[in-house]
């Protein structure tokens, strides 16, 4: 009885056209549906330069506002975003993979004040972006 060949590159993954194992395919969907989801409260902060998100359950997320990329470790894995001003909107750029790309756009709108953040794959049709609409509940000066 012979062994097997090689299989994926270095750390198991797979290497030039090998498919995905199930459970890397299953990690890389748990990643992609932790992105797409926000939390139904949160609160924003801007520091200069750095945007503060904090949810109910003390998890802090901090992202630089430069178009830079930075790397940011989710439960499910880690993502690289790239954050910057594109007129009224701040524009977050998240790269799951080499191939999933989301773009999260947060606008501040008035009358009623509210924030509102559209999620989806980069190049999906606006609408066919996930919108999540939050009331402000607090605004400290």
């Amino acid at each position: 009885m012979g062994r097997g060949g090689r299989s994926g590159g270095p750390g198991g993954g797979p290497s030039g056209g090998e498919r995905p194992s199930k459970e890397q395919m299953e990690a890389g969907r748990a990643l992609m549906a932790e992105v797409m989801e926000l939390p139904a409260r949160f609160t924003v902060i801007q520091d200069g330069a750095k945007l503060i998100l904090t949810e109910p359950d003390g998890v802090v997320r901090t992202y630089l506002v430069n178009g830079k990329a930075e790397k940011h470790q989710l439960t499910n894995g880690t993502i690289e975003t790239m954050t910057a001003w594109r007129g009224p909107a701040l524009v977050m750029a998240i790269a799951v993979d080499k191939r999933a790309k989301v773009e999260r756009v947060f606008t501040l709108r008035d009358d009623p004040r509210r924030l509102e953040v559209a999620t989806g794959l980069e190049r999906a049709p606006k609408d066919a972006r996930r919108l999540f609409v939050y009331d402000e509940a607090l605004v400290q000066h």
